[in-house]
């Protein structure tokens, strides 16, 4: 029968230590803020910056980033487009993103956050707002990172141990079919037989591999109990009298 794994959910792949700068994405058309950006932050973190969505675009294509910051107001391409076509590139389904805004509408904020942004910022934005933003945000993604890659670990620890358990159980059932056999000379090879046509009838019938194994299992189960019966019953070369054949009756 075949292997069965557990795939896990969606990590991304981030070739980062605790002991590296994150890496940022400044996504706004105006250089000026987005050199004030680069001076607040470069410090702490490794900053790219673009001054479209486009060209931001091409950037998350290429680099994994582990935050975006991205300017609401922009010519051709605005914030909330680019924010649907950054969810649209492989990889980047959940990096985070935060909105800089220097619109006090409330709309505004509430589309911000109803298109996945983490968090807003309104600009000018003092140097310590920003710099507590980021570090809040890109701990808590390098966290919620490390902390799927455990349960990763740990799923595929648990398959492994519940693999050889299966191969195991499978080991039994297969003596067990072999003990039963062993009593019977005329059904020798029986219960094999019965258990690989009938999971191949299974498989045909669109059953899934967990269900096959189960029909596979049961095939060869199915004469357990002619364990119980005597050897002279189950092996006798003359017709069974009425009294052996209801005995041979209750073995299913």
């Amino acid at each position: 029968m075949s292997n069965y794994t557990i795939t896990a959910p969606w990590v991304p792949v981030y070739e980062t230590t605790d002991r590296e700068k994150a890496r940022i994405l400044a996504i706004d058309d105006d250089k000026l803020i987005l050199h004030l950006i680069e001076h607040m932050l470069k410090d702490r973190f490794q900053i790219f910056t673009a001054t479209s969505g486009e060209e931001g675009l091409n950037y998350l294509k290429q680099t994994k980033m582990e935050l975006v910051l991205l300017d609401v107001q922009m010519p051709v391409m605005d914030g909330f487009t680019t924010l649907k076509q950054i969810r649209q590139i492989s990889g980047c389904e959940e990096v985070p993103v935060v909105f800089l805004t220097g619109s006090d509408d409330e709309d505004v904020e509430s589309r911000c956050l109803s298109l996945g942004a983490v968090d807003f910022i309104r600009k000018p934005f003092p140097k310590d707002v920003l710099m507590l933003r980021v570090l809040n945000i890109t701990e808590l993604y390098r966290l919620r990172y490390h902390l799927m890659q455990e349960v990763e670990r740990k799923t595929e620890e648990i398959q492994k141990q519940r693999q050889k358990v299966e191969e195991m159980a499978l080991q039994v059932v297969e003596s067990l079919a072999s003990a039963i056999e062993a009593k019977d000379i005329y059904t020798n090879g029986h219960s094999r037989r019965v258990a690989q046509y009938s999971a191949e009838i299974a498989r045909r019938f669109g059953y899934n591999e967990s269900e096959q194994r189960d029909v596979y299992i049961a095939g060869i189960l199915h004469d357990i109990g002619k364990i119980g019966i005597s050897d002279a019953i189950i092996n006798k070369p003359e017709r069974l009298t009425s009294e052996e054949y209801e005995i041979m009756r209750t073995h299913p």
